[in-house]
């Protein structure tokens, strides 16, 4: 398969799969798991730039991880990343003792190939500031990142990849197939080199044939970048992460994971750098695959809105009126893999959605005469089977035909082509960092001082920058021309 200089693994969120096939429970029975199956290898042909793996949480997920496992095949198996689940034990209040613990890491060392860690972030909360209603993990406007925070919550983070290293070494060795992915987190790129301090000095303190044992649990790292704020830095982590994180051992640069690198305008550089700044490393990315694939949930096929606080959400709850793009969309859906619904779902006619749908809808004059012709077709007592199924996996496939648009975005973005991106000043500095054909090049300072004046107000995130607890008690933030590039 042809990969983009040594970017392995584009992962996708399991949780998506589960979320749109309605309940758990579906990928349970036989037909159901087959077909997501056959659905992800054929998406997984799609990436020509990329292989496709996937992620899954080993704590709100746990009861499916015989399934995920089961999706791949031996012959040509997925990469499988296992999140430990430490952010939803502070987003969704979800409290784990030392028994759950040791569960999760059983489960990563089992059901998967890259088992994340259990990371502190140097975040306090100024709970005055909090909207109501919103949680956690959507507001940040009452988060601070502390950087006075960064090496003791990197030792932290230090003392839990030390916990994971000795679970999986006491574990029969048939049932560890993960390496550890040590995350570590920061802002600019000098606070992932403090962070990291922090926490391999944990390991520094060790005897040396000790250390060693612990090590061999290891495999890799991963960049947390919840507390990027702007696209400079983000670049700047991509470019220099895999050479210049010094302050992790070398052997754990040979993998490099950006945890949750968002949509397709966040993934645009990582195809941008020329391999010379990798070298033989390999490059993972976790791409949020809500926020670009969640169209038939949340996205752009309802006409519904919401507010709640600062933050608007589109809505497709039963009885939602549909837009047109859908219909377009549903034909896209047939094209791609309408060969695999007939092979599965032979009774059922996935062109059905929008009239199943709206049925419930109180915009539609028609529903009388959608209700006969959909109880004419299937039969009174299998209607509500056939809505159900028809609605989950219509929902899977629109899903799915947006990640094969995805894949078509990268295939551009890997021969410099990036007009997809309609923020002119980011499209510039993008095209600047393809030219840039060594890591020498791009470390000029005319380049990145270029980058940083061309970025620094382009944002991606609103959690607030203070440098000591000092300052977050009295909210002096850094402003961003503050930062040094």
């Amino acid at each position: 398969m042809i990969k983009h200089t040594t970017i392995e693994s584009a992962v996708l969120s399991f949780a998506r799969i589960q979320a749109i096939l309605n309940n758990s429970k579906k990928l349970n029975l036989p037909e159901y798991r087959a077909f997501v199956t056959d659905v992800l290898y054929h998406l997984k042909q799609k990436t020509k730039n990329c292989d496709l793996g996937m992620l899954w949480n080993a704590l709100t997920e746990k009861d499916n991880a015989e399934v995920i496992i089961s999706l791949s095949k031996p012959e040509d198996p997925f990469i499988i990343h296992a999140d430990s689940g430490g952010l939803q034990q502070i987003t969704l209040g979800i409290k784990v003792d030392e028994e759950g613990k040791q569960g999760i890491y059983k489960r990563q060392a089992k059901f998967s190939t890259d088992a994340m860690s259990f990371d502190k972030m140097p975040i306090m909360v100024d709970d005055s500031r909090r909207v109501e209603n919103v949680s956690m993990s959507l507001d940040h406007s009452a988060k601070y990142f502390v950087r006075e925070l960064l090496y003791d919550v990197g030792r932290e983070s230090g003392f839990n990849v030390m916990d994971q290293c000795k679970a999986f070494a006491k574990l029969p060795e048939d049932e560890v197939r993960s390496k550890i992915l040590v995350i570590i987190q920061g802002s600019r790129f000098d606070d992932y080199q403090e962070y990291a301090r922090g926490l391999f000095s944990v390991f520094d303190e060790l005897p040396e044939e000790e250390r060693e044992l612990y090590y061999k649990q290891i495999g890799g790292l991963s960049m947390g970048m919840s507390g990027i704020t702007n696209y400079f830095d983000l670049i700047d982590l991509y470019c220099r992460a895999p050479k210049d994180l010094t302050a992790a051992p070398e052997r754990f640069r040979n993998l490099i994971h950006f945890l949750g690198v968002g949509g397709p305008t966040k993934v645009a550089p990582l195809y941008a750098i020329k391999p010379d700044f990798f070298g033989d490393r390999n490059i993972h990315y976790t791409f949020d695959s809500t926020s670009r694939t969640s169209c038939s949930t949340y996205g752009r096929f309802t006409e519904n809105t919401k507010n709640r606080g600062h933050i608007k959400l589109k809505t497709c709850n039963l009885g939602r009126k549909l837009t047109p793009e859908v219909y377009k969309h549903l034909e896209d859906v047939k094209d791609e893999f309408g060969p695999l619904i007939e092979k599965h779902f032979p009774h059922y006619d996935i062109s059905d959605i929008d009239k199943f749908r709206n049925i419930f809808s109180p915009y539609r004059d028609d529903k009388l005469r959608l209700s006969k012709e959909l109880l004419k077709k299937y039969g009174e007592r299998e209607g509500a089977i056939a809505y159900l199924n028809c609605t989950s996996i219509a929902d899977f496939l629109h899903w799915c035909i947006e990640l094969v648009k995805f894949f078509e975005l990268l295939d551009e973005y890997s021969t410099g082509e990036f007009r997809a991106i309609n923020n002119k000043p980011l499209r510039h500095a993008i095209n600047t960092l393809y030219k840039c054909e060594t890591y020498e090049e791009y470390m000029e300072p005319g380049v990145r001082e270029f980058l940083y004046l061309t970025l620094k107000d382009i944002k991606l995130g609103n959690i607030n920058i203070v440098e000591t607890v000092a300052d977050f008690e009295n909210k002096k933030v850094v402003p961003m021309d503050e930062e040094e590039w």
